[in-house]
């Protein structure tokens, strides 16, 4: 499915603000903003992605990508789900018995996927994830979304740019997204319920 563009969102936010004078740069940062809240509003199915990520004998953790938001799954290469468990077990279960052998329990913590047990031979992890869309110049939401992105941004544009007299116009933006996020939400409820 076609994701939007920031060409998209700049000339919407021209047309409903009337700030024909604004420039992709002036809306950076109020876009990335809005990217961010949307990303954090769910786990979006056109967010999702599994990153593979290469084990070494002995290899007792591994980075969580960049953009990792929430973590919907773990599998080894033979495509065996590893069972979440909290960090503490992980690092109890390490104390009272270290040998390598075929992770089957992951934990996060901070920045990492943490296995038990550590691998003993190398291999591969696949991580499915939700990720985070942060950037304007790489906006990873479907069409589908183009409303709510619109929108937001508009309210965020108001908010920077706005002057006196123009809160109404503040609060019409805002009320205009979270509306459109509550029909994403209900649109997708179902579809996100199954992937988790």
């Amino acid at each position: 499915m076609a994701t939007i563009t920031k060409a998209d969102v700049l000339s919407q936010v021209r047309q409903r603000t009337g700030r024909t004078n604004l420039s992709a740069a002036d809306i950076k940062a109020e876009l990335e903003s809005i990217l961010i809240d949307l990303s954090n509003r769910a786990p979006w199915p056109c967010l999702q992605t599994v990153t593979a990520k290469g084990l070494s004998e002995n290899t007792e953790s591994v980075a969580l990508p960049s953009l990792f938001r929430t973590m919907t799954a773990v599998y080894d290469a033979n495509g065996d789900k590893l069972e979440k468990r909290p960090y503490g077990w992980i690092k109890a279960m390490r104390g009272a018995d270290d040998t390598a052998g075929t992770p089957r329990y992951y934990a996060i913590h901070g920045s990492n996927v943490y296995l038990y047990p550590k691998a003993s031979a190398s291999g591969t992890l696949y991580l499915d994830y939700a990720q985070m869309c942060t950037s304007e110049d790489a906006i990873l939401f479907e069409t589908d979304f183009a409303e709510a992105v619109y929108e937001g941004t508009c309210w965020k544009i108001e908010e920077s740019y706005g002057m006196m007299g123009k809160v109404e116009t503040t609060t019409f933006f805002k009320g205009a997204y979270e509306e459109q996020v509550g029909v994403l939400l209900n649109k997708y409820k179902g579809r996100m319920e199954e992937e988790n």
